[in-house]
């Protein structure tokens, strides 16, 4: 196995990754659609191109002789990195099997009702029969049925906004489908497990505040709560569910992300992420529990062991007791001017790390709202005393300021940690 390494995803949530493998003194080649972003800078050999082709993947990875292959934080190039690896004999963490359950959200809703799950109430069929919905099925949420982090998604509260939401959804899908689900309206939650030599641990559990306040666009994260009060409902009545699935789906290594709505001590799934997250757990989990999942996956793609430690040792959902939160600044429309105080936020005593996606000059575009590349940066803080993590959430909010090239603030809405 040489040093060299092919990443699929030039998105800036996928910069941690490629910076850790430079670390580990690999050569790093970044595959995306993105002409320029913070990830492609950082990469030895940023190539433009569309990193979901499987043709285009394979011939640069013999072009260039490369080695290793592994898949950053974009949810659809899951199924060309499982391909790519099979078909040419590359260490993979995914397989045919798990593929098929996690890339379309239909195939994961008959898995999770499989396995005893509740289903969101789901109307995709019976709108493609009769084309129209009742009112009284409204509000409603139309979505590609094989993409993330909200893009082509938008809530209906009408049949006269039904069409154009479908040809958007259908826009943003590369299988070209959409499904029609219940604007649920429970509490929202995301699981994050780790496997490891077909054992799955519980890493965390997130309660996450979504925005609504942007008319019909899909709710985005403001802010995620790591002390989910659902933890002991989770490991008490579900997690052993979790686990039979993951066991069904002969999943040997790897990351898994759930996200549940919460209602009545019932949980909901309703979209998994079999990769790495967006909202940046591993962040958390490498800083507290002293397990670093791009290491881990890096390892593996190399042809070494996932963990060779004994993971039970280091994995702890309740994280040492900490209160640790994620802070997401959302922006509006609009191009930025002016950053204020990033520098003394870095300074303070909770903070653990930060993700930022945004830079001065750059836009922020109206395609953007409702997505998560509305997002400036995910700000993470972690305390033994709850008090202090409330003060620096509320400092945040106080000194952090973005600007607008007519001085008026970019930020949208303001993530107040409840529980």
């Amino acid at each position: 196995m040489n040093n060299k390494i092919l990443i699929l995803g030039s998105n800036p949530e996928t910069a941690a990754l490629v910076e850790k493998a430079k670390q580990k003194n690999l050569i790093t080649y970044v595959m995306g659609k993105e002409k320029k972003s913070m990830t492609k800078k950082i990469a030895d050999f940023p190539i433009f191109g569309d990193a979901s082709n499987v043709k285009f993947v394979k011939e640069t990875i013999k072009k260039n002789n490369i080695g290793a292959l592994l898949v950053g934080t974009v949810d659809s190039l899951i199924e060309t990195y499982e391909k790519v690896c099979q078909e040419i004999d590359l260490p993979c963490y995914a397989n045919k099997k798990s593929i098929s359950a996690f890339s379309s959200k239909n195939r994961f809703n008959k898995i999770c009702k499989k396995f005893g799950f509740k289903q969101l109430p789901d109307y995709t069929q019976y709108l493609k029969d009769k084309l129209n919905l009742p009112d009284s099925f409204y509000p409603v949420m139309i979505k590609p049925i094989d993409a993330g982090a909200g893009l082509g998604a938008k809530i209906c509260y009408s049949n006269n906004e039904l069409q154009l939401a479908i040809k958007n959804a259908k826009k943003n899908s590369k299988k070209k489908q959409f499904i029609c689900q219940d604007y649920f309206l429970g509490d929202d939650i995301q699981l994050y497990y780790t496997i490891i030599n077909k054992k799955a641990f519980l890493s965390c559990v997130i309660d996450r505040t979504t925005n609504k306040n942007q008319n019909n666009k899909s709710p985005v994260c403001i802010g995620a709560n790591y002390n989910s009060k659902y933890l002991k409902l989770i490991l008490r009545k579900f997690d052993k569910k979790f686990k039979k699935m993951i066991n069904y789906l002969k999943i040997l290594n790897g990351v898994l992300s759930i996200q549940c709505f919460v209602k009545n001590n019932e949980l909901y799934p309703y979209d998994p992420g079999f990769r790495l997250q967006g909202e940046g757990q591993h962040l958390v989990l490498s800083k507290i529990n002293k397990f670093d999942h791009l290491d881990m996956l890096l390892d593996l793609s190399l042809g070494k062991p996932f963990f060779s430690k004994n993971f039970k040792r280091f994995n702890d959902p309740y994280l040492d007791k900490r209160f640790v939160s994620s802070v997401w600044v959302l922006l509006k429309k609009g191009v930025i001017n002016k950053i204020y105080n990033l520098d003394k936020i870095k300074k303070l005593k909770c903070f653990l790390n930060m993700t930022q996606r945004f830079n001065l000059n750059d836009k922020v575009k109206s395609s953007f709202i409702g997505t998560e590349k509305q997002v400036f940066a995910r700000i993470y803080l972690a305390s033994k005393v709850k008090k202090e993590l409330i003060n620096s959430i509320s400092y945040i909010h106080k000194e952090l300021k973005i600007l607008d090239i007519n001085n008026k603030s970019l930020i949208l809405d303001k993530y107040e940690r409840i529980d």
